[in-house]
């Protein structure tokens, strides 16, 4: 969960937009940490604006359902995270074989498993194929 209390760390290439909803727009903030006359207040003010405040509420529920289902329905995968590595290993070079291997398993799990298309896969596989044809020589 992105929005978790502790430190999310998140793998993604350079240039990758999360497209991520905001906050504000998924869960709600209570705001019942107030003290003294200014908590009562306030609940006074919710308590004569409750029946302008429902339609309110309501529309933020709806607009909270169209930004998870369309989170959720256009989720998909990324690259594989054994290529990731790979490619930041070549990146400070420190690659080799072996890391190339599972960059390949990798990729080509994902493709078996359909969690890539195939044109997501056989573009991989060219720019793969360049660091086999680098490491042999």
């Amino acid at each position: 969960n992105i929005y978790d209390g502790d430190v999310v760390k998140v793998v993604i290439p350079e240039n990758f937009d999360l497209e991520v909803p905001r906050y504000e727009d998924i869960y709600e903030e209570d705001s019942d940490d107030e003290d003294g006359p200014n908590r009562k207040r306030r609940r006074e003010e919710e308590d004569e604006e409750e029946n302008s405040l429902l339609p309110k509420k309501e529309r933020w529920k709806r607009k909270r359902e169209e930004l998870l289902f369309t989170y959720y329905e256009l989720s998909g995968y990324n690259l594989s995270v054994s290529l990731m590595i790979f490619e930041l290993a070549w990146k400070m070079s420190k690659d080799n074989s072996q890391y190339l291997w599972w960059a390949i398993i990798g990729v080509t799990d994902q493709y078996l498993n359909c969690k890539i298309s195939r044109d997501q896969y056989v573009t991989t596989c060219g720019s793969v194929q360049q660091h086999v044809q680098r490491l042999n020589n």
